[in-house]
């Protein structure tokens, strides 16, 4: 379905982006797809496209991409605001579909927070940022290890051994927040106080955990993002939604099929398939004219053949995308 325009725009933004031909032919059809489904334009998916192929080189990109739609389902972020968190994301050690489905359950919680989801992924930005940098490294280690007071916090080592039971540098983060505060006698006070409703006690907690967080990361953002992060119980939930999406049930497909039912999608797709094959059938013909004029003014014009036949082999590939 669709139409001719938009599946020029995904394989000329995937190939503008620095995927290979041969990567766009592997992936175009996934892209396409998804592009039709989510209403995202070509280009923001191409982005995503690309974010996904360099940072989860050994995921499935179509059950990744059936992810990504879900959680735009589940929760407010806007999806293509998410490529530029997947470099850092996978820095922090989210790797592999679960490690998607936590940078996507952090996004949601973060714009539950925040007062827009830009402003959400500015926070997680920050958040992956200063997770590992060496200014948060030489801050713990001089602050009070909640298992060991009378030591500093080994950070790296601390991530490392995270990474061993399959955590991310980010939850360890939040719980090395959490071991602290349930150390706090006063902060636990007001949790219980808050918990029989008290809402001045649940005010004084939440001020004494935003003034932890800020001791952890004193960056504003970045701090906004940990207090998304350590709501573990709404990040937990956002997870459990992702983990149960699968190629078989995923809402790509059936996006699409739904609305290749109505009359008007079937009549666009139909009228992009004649306007496409009368164009490349003009183009082809019009380029073995010109070519004739660049071989007779240049012998050696093999660079000039070799984008002449790129422009026809995009135009047939959108010929198969939207057929």
């Amino acid at each position: 379905g669709g139409n001719h325009d938009k599946a020029l725009d995904v394989i000329s933004g995937m190939m503008t982006t620095g995927l290979n031909f041969s990567q766009t032919k592997e992936e175009a059809q996934a892209a396409y797809a998804f592009s039709l489904a989510s209403e995202m334009e070509g280009a923001e998916t191409s982005k995503l496209i690309k974010a996904l192929k360099d940072n989860l080189p050994d995921t499935n990109l179509q059950l990744a991409l059936e992810h990504v739609l879900q959680s735009g389902y589940d929760g407010t972020f806007e999806t293509q605001d998410m490529v530029r968190e997947l470099p850092a994301a996978q820095q922090a050690g989210m790797t592999g579909i679960g490690g998607l489905d936590y940078l996507l359950s952090l996004l949601q919680s973060a714009a539950n927070k925040s007062g827009s989801p830009a402003e959400a992924a500015t926070n997680v930005q920050n958040l992956l940022s200063k997770t590992l940098s060496p200014d948060t490294i030489g801050r713990l280690k001089k602050m009070a290890n909640p298992n060991d007071p009378k030591k500093g916090v080994d950070w790296v080592g601390s991530v490392l051994k995270g990474k061993e039971n399959g955590e991310n540098a980010v939850q360890v983060l939040s719980r090395l927040a959490d071991a602290m505060l349930s150390r706090d006698k006063q902060y636990q006070e007001y949790q219980a106080r808050a918990a029989a409703g008290d809402k001045t006690a649940a005010e004084q907690a939440n001020m004494m955990k935003a003034a932890l967080l800020a001791t952890l990361l004193p960056d504003l953002q970045a701090k906004q993002g940990l207090l998304a992060a350590t709501d573990m119980a709404q990040i937990q939930g956002y997870m459990a939604k992702l983990g149960g999406v699968t190629l078989e049930n995923g809402k790509i497909g059936k996006i699409n099929e739904a609305r290749m039912m109505s009359a008007a999608a079937q009549q666009e797709q139909q009228e992009s398939l004649a306007t496409l094959k009368e164009s490349l059938t003009g183009t082809l013909v019009d380029m073995e004219t010109e070519f004739k004029k660049l071989a007779a003014e240049y012998p050696n014009a093999t660079l000039a053949l070799q984008a002449l036949t790129t422009a026809a082999t995009a135009a047939s590939a959108a010929m198969l995308l939207t057929a």
